[in-house]
């Protein structure tokens, strides 16, 4: 595997959804981390969506980075939800894991909502 971590940010429905793509291991949990910073620093009382529909790969060095993430902007008082489609391929990862932060299922994908900016 191969793959570039790819990140961008939009906001929908008042969120701010940060889409990650491509592969997230321990050469680059780093740049996920900095990525979900700075959505955050963009809306910090917006409540952050991670969209991983169209993420091939995870390791632990990510879920660290997705824990964090999740414990500081709980601490701060924000809300913090991981969007993992069904049939995604990191989805099973996801389902093996047992998580205390918020997974979901499904989110609007772009063109399913109006997005605000």
């Amino acid at each position: 595997m191969n793959a570039v971590l790819q990140t961008s940010v939009t906001r929908a429905g008042g969120h701010t959804v940060l889409r990650v793509a491509g592969e997230v291991d321990l050469a680059n949990a780093g740049l996920l981390d900095t990525a979900i910073r700075d959505a955050q620093a963009d809306g910090a009382d917006v409540p952050l969506v991670v969209d991983l529909a169209d993420l091939a790969y995870i390791d632990s060095a990510g879920l660290a980075a997705l824990h964090r993430a999740s414990r500081r902007i709980e601490e701060g008082g924000g809300s913090f939800v991981v969007v993992v489609p069904e049939g995604c391929a990191c989805a099973r990862t996801f389902e093996v894991a047992a998580f205390d932060w918020p997974v979901a299922r499904s989110w609007p994908r772009p063109g399913d909502a109006a997005e605000d900016g």
